[in-house]
């Protein structure tokens, strides 16, 4: 009954908000201003069932009646939980004014067709020096099981891979999914860094969601962007706290995406037992050419896939695990080469790439996370682990991980 009651209030409020909106002739967009960002939030799942996307929200109302906008503009796409898609922007006042529908066209939020458009109309609605984008959804990292006409997707099926630790927790887990889970469907990274790279230029990619910290995300957008930000482990549903780091991103000069991972990491960071969980990295991703060109120097000379006796830093609660720390990883198969020197050269080649990582002592207070370098990364194994999720569509596989010997 409570949580019907909140439902309630907040749809309610939200449509009080958007109430305002103008139903004449639409206006000329104003000229350029210093900043955009588009908040893409696919919330037509547990997380939308939740209201974290209501809560979000009313975080950026907040903060934009504080003056954190800084004259810059913010947009919103919105598909919620059995509510309809739409693209709205958040004024300087806190009132929502609705500026596209886009109604029952059959395309869901990980469309590429939905993306593509929702993008081409926050820059035209908003044209501005600086253009970011945060993506607020489920995420499941590099698993490339997404295609909007994969005939598994519309079954309903995806990854198995639990959400977290038992106990109480003042926090809801999300369930993992792929990114912009919506009707069992997700869209595979591949085809975000093409419809991304497609858009123009993008000033930074903020996710909003869990596992995008990884080498093959990042790989895979090496080109969409200069700079991205995201964690290497589950987050807590709560997501960022927008009332918190709006302003980052309307920083003078351009945005600030390292104070705003590191005010979402201290967020978390302040608090107590299981709800103490979260890891963040910004990444350059100027400097992944090189790290790939180095990381495949060191699987070209290693002896075996996985050192013996090694125990990678695990990134999932979970038996099996996608996800493990690169820099540790790589680490030990140079030395059980022995090669210090491409050791050095492969740690001054990923310092490059991170300008900021951070995690807590535990994901859920459950896996230790003391040897977190900030970008995750799947281990071969076995050569059947080069087919698994499709990972050898990547662009990293290809390049990088297909050195690997078996």
């Amino acid at each position: 009954m409570k949580n019907f009651f909140r439902i309630v209030i907040c749809g309610a409020a939200i449509v009080a908000a958007t109430a305002c909106s103008s139903k004449g002739s639409p206006t000329p967009p104003p000229g350029p201003v210093q900043t955009t960002v588009l908040v893409y939030m696919a919330a037509d799942n547990s997380l939308g069932v939740q209201l974290e996307d209501s809560t979000d929200i009313r975080e950026m109302q907040a903060a934009a009646r504080a003056g954190e906008l800084n004259g810059g503009r913010l947009l919103i796409y919105h598909k919620g939980y059995r509510t309809s898609a739409s693209l709205s922007e958040i004024k300087a006042d806190g009132k929502i004014v609705r500026l596209h529908e886009y109604g029952d066209d059959g395309l869901t939020s990980v469309h590429s067709a939905r993306m593509a458009r929702v993008l081409a109309d926050a820059r035209a609605a908003a044209p501005a020096t600086h253009f970011g984008v945060v993506l607020w959804s489920h995420g499941d990292g590099w698993l490339q099981n997404g295609l909007e006409e994969d005939e598994q997707a519309k079954k309903g099926k995806s990854a198995s891979m639990p959400a977290g630790a038992g106990g109480v927790s003042t926090l809801h887990k999300p369930e993992v999914a792929g990114f912009g889970s919506e009707g069992g469907r997700k869209m595979k990274v591949s085809t975000l860094a093409t419809v991304l790279g497609n858009s123009g230029p993008i000033d930074f990619v903020y996710f909003d969601c869990c596992y995008m910290a990884n080498v093959e995300v990042a790989y895979e957008m090496r080109n969409v962007t200069p700079v991205i930000a995201g964690s290497a482990i589950e987050l807590p549903a709560e997501g960022m706290p927008y009332d918190k780091t709006l302003h980052y991103f309307f920083a003078d000069g351009e945005p600030d995406i390292v104070n705003a991972a590191r005010t979402t990491f201290s967020h978390f960071d302040t608090m107590t037992g299981e709800d103490r969980t979260c890891a963040m990295t910004v990444i350059n991703t100027a400097g992944l050419p090189e790290l790939a060109s180095v990381t495949r120097k060191v699987y070209e000379i290693a002896a075996a896939p996985v050192p013996g006796n090694y125990r990678p830093q695990r990134y999932q609660v979970s038996s099996q695990c996608m996800f493990y720390d690169l820099a540790d990883y790589v680490t030990a198969l140079a030395a059980d080469a022995n090669a210090p020197s491409l050791a050095g050269e492969w740690r001054t080649a990923f310092d490059g790439c991170i300008t900021y990582a951070a995690a807590t002592p535990f994901l859920w207070n459950r896996v230790a996370l003391d040897r977190h370098n900030g970008l995750s990364t799947m281990i071969l194994a076995s050569a059947a682990d080069i087919k698994a999720k499709k990972y050898d569509t990547l662009q990293w596989y290809a390049d990088v991980a297909s050195a690997i010997k078996f």
